[in-house]
């Protein structure tokens, strides 16, 4: 099946939703393949954001894994699966993530909650490079309001603001570089360190202002020159 998965896998690179089914129709066992990084078809369409393909895919695929259902927000079948085998909530993906992680990364706040609800590590890093918590992947979603509802549920259930990424940035870093207002001001209210310095030396006020975000500069800037 060399061959064609590798054809399966660079279809969906492509997003060539023709080519996918075509290859589907001759071998349908193709929809579980996994590609070099453990990824399935499915799985790699969440990622690349090819959501007419995921729709595809996921009609092909009724009985989704952990990582499928919480990359793709269906929080049903998540549900499902963590009341089936309740470890599941602490899984690593083939790819390093945790249901949790891959739920935060891709902005779904009820799987977040459903997640940390039966038993999820908030504070959970990825085994990939990046060594990202949920926070971390959160706080850098560039839908504000989602990544908001999501830190915040992942700060009440006690992630630490101040969690360090390779390279030694927090969540503020991440928040700041994209300009997200409401994630700073709510991991400035969680305690987060406003002068947190990653291993280049850059902190979250500097991350901000290098991409034109000057209000949240201000708001950085008084906080690290407020008493107390």
């Amino acid at each position: 099946m060399g061959e064609d998965r590798q054809a399966f896998f660079d279809a969906i690179e492509r997003e060539d939703l023709d080519e996918v089914r075509a290859l589907l129709e001759r071998k349908p066992e193709l929809s579980r393949a996994q590609d070099e990084e453990g990824r399935t078809g499915l799985l790699l369409a969440i990622y690349r954001g090819h959501h007419e393909l995921v729709n595809f895919l996921s009609e092909r695929r009724p009985e989704v894994d952990i990582f499928e259902a919480a990359a793709g927000g269906n929080a049903a079948r998540v549900q499902e699966l963590v009341r089936e085998e309740p470890r599941r909530v602490d899984f690593s993906s083939p790819d390093g993530f945790s249901p949790l992680g891959l739920a935060a990364l891709f902005g779904w706040p009820e799987v977040v909650s459903i997640l940390l609800r039966e038993g999820a590590d908030p504070d959970v890093a990825s085994k990939s490079a990046m060594r990202v918590t949920p926070l971390h992947s959160a706080a850098g979603y560039r839908d504000g309001a989602a990544s908001e509802k999501i830190c915040r549920e992942l700060l009440t259930h006690g992630a630490d603001p101040d969690a360090r990424q390779a390279g030694g940035w927090t969540a503020l870093h991440q928040a700041a570089g994209q300009g997200n207002m409401r994630v700073v001001r709510l991991l400035l209210r969680y305690g987060a360190d406003p002068q947190a310095a990653g291993d280049d030396g850059r902190t979250p006020e500097e991350m901000a202002g290098e991409n034109g975000h000057e209000e949240v500069v201000r708001v950085l800037r008084e906080a690290a020159t407020a008493p107390g």
